[in-house]
């Protein structure tokens, strides 16, 4: 008996479909299509449901008959399972704040792909490449097809070896993207994190070689258990320069005797230690410094956004309804402008840090209405990059906000408000060597509800950013 499946989500109200691509297991090609159909169409009783407790409907070895579905293609096997998927559109990110393992219940039943809970383990292509009825399905399963053939070829042939786990499509939008011209329109992320949709195994080798992470550890801006030492110093630089700072939250300080380390091992009390001001609570780093820029060092980079262009912001590499601001990229001319300059310059007074490390800066537009939902700043696969992870986010304010606008750390239950020259400064990574992300400095830019925010970011890497970034390497 054939039957088909539908599958009721709260994002989907037309046909999705996860295709997972070609798998090779002990030498061999197998072809798995995983199909999801979701459909809010007739009231059939034939239909299965997601929660169906009849046995014809919670048979995994089923087939099912997918009549409502064109395809003409003759490539696709008439045998389907139900994919190991994600429930909700937020797994991804749930995932990478460590909701997996402080939420095991619900994550590991709605979320398995982001879990990496799924049953079968098998080496793939990359993930599950989603088509949509309402999105040119015929024309991405006919990119899904190429790629298919291409990574066959590349698999048999000896030079790809060392890459093929690499070259991958690490997003489930990769041939959307690349059907729509993704890949030259932006090829330094496409041709890395969607190598196979791209046809970019080749780019993925020379970066691998030219772009890949040195086991030298001098080449780092501080070695474990460092972060202390970086902010101490910033704190006293910033006092010297006039900068007032202030901190808001640092790991917990011992006195005296029982101090862990020498350089705490002080005999005043919190009254008199700026690095240590009473009442603050034991986390990671946050501080906040004043008057870091001037209002005519704002009003050049207003320009420069406006002149650069403001564009709807990504959430890492993709639009998303998490983030709802625009931003330009001070790259170019306005990199070499003489003000962006020397803000780079003070930086690096402050930091210690050569901008050499920087990436440029990220100039941000936020309207009434406009937010950037929780996230980190830390991005996995840099950590296989010659430039490391970003260790250190310099966040500086243009302006008050009328009303909202804040950046809020959720996990810290603390929130920062918008003032016109102050820079905010907290970092990406934990503080033991392992470039892991620091998920307690998670955050979010709250709803502007009355006026304008304007701001920049300016990501500080462990290692050298821009002279790898000019040679093409992807940022």
């Amino acid at each position: 008996m054939k039957r088909r499946l539908r599958l009721h989500t709260h994002q989907w109200a037309a046909a999705i479909l996860l295709i997972a691509l070609p798998f090779i297991s002990n030498g061999s090609f197998h072809r798995h299509v995983f199909i999801v159909l979701a459909s809010e169409a007739d009231e059939n009783p034939s239909l299965c449901t997601a929660d169906d407790p009849r046995q014809e409907c919670t048979n995994p070895e089923a087939s099912f008959d997918f009549d409502d579905f064109e395809d003409d293609s003759e490539d696709y096997d008439d045998e389907f399972e139900l994919a190991c998927v994600d429930d909700e559109e937020e797994c991804k990110y749930w995932s990478r704040i460590g909701e997996c393992d402080s939420n095991p219940n619900y994550m590991l039943k709605h979320c398995k792909l982001s879990c990496k809970a799924c049953d079968n383990e098998i080496i793939t292509y990359g993930l599950n490449q989603l088509i949509r009825q309402a999105y040119r399905p015929d024309e991405v399963r006919d990119v899904i097809t190429k790629t298919i053939s291409y990574m066959k070829r590349i698999s048999a042939d000896e030079k790809y070896k060392d890459v093929i786990n690499e070259c991958k499509n690490k997003d489930t939008q990769c041939s959307e993207w690349a059907l729509d011209d993704g890949c030259d329109d932006n090829p330094r992320y496409m041709k890395a994190e969607c190598a196979p949709a791209c046809q970019s195994c080749d780019y993925v080798s020379e970066m691998k070689e030219m772009c890949g992470i040195s086991p030298d550890s001098s080449l780092d801006a501080i070695k474990p258990g460092g972060m202390n030492e970086l902010f101490q110093n910033m704190v006293h630089s910033a006092d010297k320069l006039g900068f007032e700072p202030k901190v808001w939250s640092r790991p917990l300080k011992t006195y005296g005797s029982a101090a862990s380390n020498e350089s705490d091992k002080i005999a005043h009390t919190c009254e008199n230690d700026l690095t240590n001001p009473c009442g603050v609570e034991d986390g990671p780093w946050v501080i906040t410094l004043e008057n870091f820029v001037s209002d005519e060092e704002i009003s050049v980079l207003l320009t420069w956004g406006k002149a650069m262009k403001y564009e709807r912001s990504q959430a890492g590499d993709e639009i998303t309804p998490v983030r709802t601001s625009a931003h330009s990229w001070c790259t170019d001319e306005c990199y070499k402008d003489k003000t962006v300059e020397q803000i780079r310059e003070r930086i690096e007074m402050v930091t210690g840090i050569p901008y050499s490390n920087y990436e440029c800066l990220q100039l941000l537009k936020y309207e009434v209405g406009q937010f950037y939902l929780e996230h980190d700043d830390h991005i996995e696969y840099h950590t296989k990059q010659s430039h490391g992870p970003r260790l250190l986010t310099f966040f500086i304010y243009f302006n008050e906000v009328e009303k909202g606008g804040a950046t809020r750390f959720p996990k810290l239950d603390l929130t920062v408000q918008a003032k016109k020259g102050r820079v905010l400064i907290w970092p990406s990574i934990t503080d033991d060597g392992t470039w892991k992300t620091e998920f307690r400095t998670s955050h979010e830019a709250m709803a502007v509800e009355q006026g304008q925010k304007f701001a920049a970011n300016a990501w500080i890497h462990m290692r050298d950013f821009q002279t790898p970034f000019a040679k093409g390497c992807p940022g």
